[in-house]
């Protein structure tokens, strides 16, 4: 058990190092850590390379928690300890993603990490919360209030649902919660002085959904173009 406990762990975390939207943005000769916010996650890739490029991102980061949890979970399940296996899965992706090893240890916030982590916990809960921060993020754009309210509701829900005396759950349940935290704190320090900025949610897919379509109309017309120069000769 101790071989798989330590494996899990590791692997997870190595899974988790990998940053999709790091790799994306180099693979067109450009870095998401040196544009906008810098944070390598989905909104930062929703502004400035599209909604294609935003949803694979928030995408593999959600798949980053959620597989991780899902193998914990079958491979303690045999012990008893799912409820552990999942969260030492998810937790050791987030803590990749946050510190990845292929980056230097600087990486992302874990939000979207932490939602496919809490999937598999709770799933209902858990998509029931996520869906609400989406909303509350499109119509009052406070975006760091809402995914801050969102893992505080999921931590003191998942303490109140695991088995009592399950103290193993407890530590890696608060060490989820400080850890998403203090990624934030930078944004909870200006959020008290009233200087954080707000989220435009809705203006960024809608900028997003404009220039896929205006690339897919420009695209359209070459193809156009071409097929005239063939029928013309």
């Amino acid at each position: 058990m101790v071989i798989k406990i330590v494996l899990l762990v590791i692997l997870s975390y190595l899974f988790g190092s990998f940053n999709i939207s790091i790799a994306l943005t180099r693979k067109k000769q450009n870095d998401i850590t040196k544009l906008g916010s810098g944070n390598p996650g989905t909104l930062n890739m929703l502004r400035n390379f599209g909604l294609t490029y935003g949803l694979i991102s928030i995408a593999y980061d959600v798949l980053k928690g959620l597989i991780p949890s899902l193998i914990g979970y079958a491979l303690l399940k045999m012990y008893n300890l799912e409820t552990i296996g999942t969260f030492l899965g998810g937790l050791s992706s987030i803590i990749g993603h946050m510190f990845p090893i292929y980056y230097g240890f600087k990486g992302g916030k874990g939000i979207a990490t932490s939602v496919g982590m809490f999937i598999v916990a709770s799933p209902l809960m858990s998509i029931f919360m996520f869906v609400l921060m989406v909303v509350v993020i499109f119509l009052l754009q406070c975006g760091s209030v809402a995914t801050l309210s969102y893992i505080a509701t999921m931590c003191i829900f998942e303490f109140m649902s695991v088995p009592s005396g399950s103290y193993v759950c407890y530590i890696l349940i608060s060490l989820e919660f400080v850890l998403i935290f203090w990624a934030h704190r930078k944004n909870l320090i200006r959020i008290f002085t009233g200087k954080e900025a707000k989220t435009n949610l809705k203006g960024t897919i809608l900028n997003a959904v404009n220039s896929l379509s205006v690339k897919i109309n420009s695209k359209s017309k070459k193809q156009k173009s071409t097929e005239k120069k063939k029928n013309n000769r």
